[in-house]
This record gives C-alpha cells, sequence and structure tokens, in this order.
C-alpha cells in the first residue's frame, strides 16, 4: 500500500506490471517535487491480521530501486498513516538507480510498538526535495521469529544446515528470477537418550494457539460460553487452525509429515442427576 505525494493523502495499492525485479510485477510510487512533509509521499507494508508487541523479533526484506538517488526514512505505524515513532529497521536507508535489497532482523521495541501495538512499517519517500521521482518495490516480506535466542534465519548455498538443538524448520528454495518453492517443514529433536516411542511434531503459528482473538487453546476474548464455562472461552468454537504434522519413529526417521488442520475437541461432561 501506498500513499502518492500528489494523491491528496489517498491510500492507494500500486501494483504494476512490468516494473518490479527482472520486469515482474512491482510496486511503483510516485513522490513530488515540493512537498511540505516528508512523509507526503509513503511505502506502507501492513500487516492486518498480525499486531507486533515488544519484544517480538522478526525479519524485514525488500527490493527498490529509484529513478533518481535518495535517502528515505522509516516510521512504526499502527495502521497506515498512523505514527508512532520515528525510527524503524536501521532508521534510514540510500536508495540507489539499480535494485538493492534491504535486510534486516530486530526486535520490536516499547518505543515503536508504543502503547497498543505496531502494524505497519512506513517509508518516507519525500526526503529528496526539488525534483520528482519514482520508487520501485519488490519481493518485500516481514516475519515473525517467536522462538529462541539464536538467529532468525540460516541461508544456505550447499543444502548443508547446522541443528544443535530441538529445533524447527521451515525450509524454501530460492533463485533469482523464479517464484520461491512451497515451505516445507522438518523438525530435529535433540535427546541424549534412546527413543521408545516414536514423537509426534505438531509446528504452527503461536497465535493460533494463544492469541486471544485467534488462539484455540486460551480463553481469550473472541469465544462463548457453555461446557461447563459461564464466560466465553476461544476454545468453546468450532475452529480449525493450519499445522504441519509430523511422526518420528524411535530411530529418528520421518515416517510421515504433512500440512494438516488442527483444532481442540473435548468439553465439559453433565453431571449425573438422582431421581
Amino acid at each position: 500500500m501506498g500513499k502518492d505525494g500528489d494523491g491528496g493523502g489517498a491510500f492507494v495499492t500500486h501494483l504494476v506490471d512490468g516494473v518490479g525485479y527482472d520486469g515482474s510485477r512491482g510496486i511503483k510510487v510516485h513522490s513530488v517535487a515540493h512537498p511540505a512533509n516528508d512523509w507526503d509521499t509513503q511505502l506502507f507494508v501492513y500487516t492486518p491480521d498480525h499486531i507486533w508487541q515488544v519484544g517480538e523479533r522478526y525479519r524485514f526484506r525488500m527490493k527498490v530501486r529509484a529513478d533518481r538517488r535518495a535517502h528515505i526514512s522509516v516510521q512504526s505505524h499502527t495502521t497506515p498513516g498512523n505514527y508512532i515513532h520515528w525510527s524503524m529497521l536501521a532508521g534510514g536507508y540510500d536508495v540507489d538507480t539499480h535494485w538493492q535489497e534491504i535486510t534486516y532482523e530486530g526486535t520490536i521495541t516499547n518505543e515503536q510498538a508504543g502503547w497498543t501495538g505496531m502494524q505497519t512499517i512506513a517509508f518516507n519517500l519525500n526526503e529528496l526535495r526539488g525534483v520528482e521521482n519514482e520508487y520501485y518495490f519488490d519481493d518485500i516480506s516481514w516475519e515473525s521469529h517467536s522462538g529462541g535466542n539464536g538467529p532468525i534465519s540460516q541461508v544456505s548455498t550447499d543444502g548443508q544446515f547446522t541443528v544443535r538443538a530441538t529445533t524447527n524448520f521451515v525450509f524454501r528454495l530460492f533463485k533469482d528470477g523464479y517464484l520461491p518453492s512451497a515451505p516445507v517443514t522438518r523438525s530435529y529433536i535433540k535427546t541424549s537418550n534412546h527413543y521408545t516411542i516414536p514423537v509426534v511434531s505438531i509446528v504452527g503459528d503461536k497465535r493460533y494457539f494463544a492469541d486471544p482473538m485467534w488462539g484455540i487453546d486460551t480463553q481469550g476474548t473472541n469465544g462463548r460460553t457453555g461446557n461447563g464455562q459461564s464466560s466465553p472461552c476461544n476454545w468453546n468454537m468450532d475452529w480449525e487452525r493450519p499445522v504441519n504434522f509430523s511422526f518420528i519413529t524411535p530411530d529418528g526417521t520421518m515416517a510421515y509429515n504433512q500440512d494438516v488442520q488442527i483444532s481442540v475437541s473435548g468439553g465439559w461432561p453433565t453431571p449425573a442427576r438422582s431421581s
């Protein structure tokens, strides 16, 4: 989503064929020559289904170029246009006329999340004064990482990865000019003992289980009464959530792996009454 400097402040989607990396479909945003403010032209990267809270770890990646060299600054917003903090990612970037990749790994700070959490990274595109400019964006991703203190991701050029602890990986293959491959999830279980029973591993987004609005395994704030509960409970809802299921045999073999739907089953028994 973007806001052109000459668009009267309206938010629009600027997907255009042929302007992306290697001639693909990309985002194009036009900045004016004489803006009143640096933020009169903006690009918004918005997560409508997720509110980022203090302490959440993330990785951001984006390809960008412009018709003229310029500097862009980065802010945190709630929804697009609702400012929280003046500095996000590395704070700002120099943009050239050839494609370059912005990559950043970090943790949401108190200032960036504000009182209610953030949902938007806003790029200010009107710092170049006196001339118009066109900005082009492609391959934008903003990924959450909720577990552990290690690196958010590993990149391998030879197909080899190092695993030193119990870890869940989601693998994808990337090649310039091609769409990424479908994600493949694998679980690696570290133990000092031999297994005597199989291991079942379920990998999914944490919010699908614990989020007050989405979570199926929490009382939450979006459920209904019933099953012995007088207050609304999320676990009473007839919901399913996408996860990866794998079945690992005692010798460590991945016997079964598939993306499936998970739901909560069970209820509160009705006590018997004597006549």
